[in-house]
C-alpha cells in the first residue's frame, strides 16, 4: 500500500473498529503526503493521539485496581497466617 489516500483509509478504518486496530503492513516510507491530503491526516493523527490518551488513562485504572488487589491479597494472606495487618496506602497525588 502506497497511495496515501489507501493509507489514511486504512487508519481511519482502524480507529473506528472496536477495538480500535492498529496496522501492521504499513509501508516503510510512504513519501511526504500530498498537500490535499494533509488536512485528513492531520485529523486522522489527532484521533490516534486522543485514543492513545484515553489507552494510558485505562492502563493507569487498570494499574491502580492491579496494584489495590494485589495489596489486599497480601493483607488477607497475613491473616491467614495469624499476623497484624499492615495498612497499605495508594498515592494518587503522582
Amino acid at each position: 500500500m502506497t497511495d496515501w489516500a489507501a493509507l489514511i483509509d486504512e487508519i481511519e478504518d482502524g480507529l473506528e473498529s472496536s477495538p480500535p486496530v492498529l496496522l501492521d503492513d504499513l509501508p516503510p516510507d510512504p513519501g511526504p503526503v500530498p498537500p490535499a491530503l494533509v488536512p485528513r491526516a492531520a485529523r486522522a493523527l489527532q484521533r490516534m493521539v486522543d485514543l492513545q490518551a484515553v489507552l494510558e488513562g485505562q492502563q493507569a485504572e487498570i494499574a491502580d485496581q492491579l496494584s489495590a488487589l494485589s495489596a489486599a491479597r497480601a493483607a488477607r494472606s497475613r491473616q491467614r497466617d495469624g499476623a497484624k495487618p499492615v495498612p497499605h496506602f495508594l498515592d494518587h497525588r503522582a
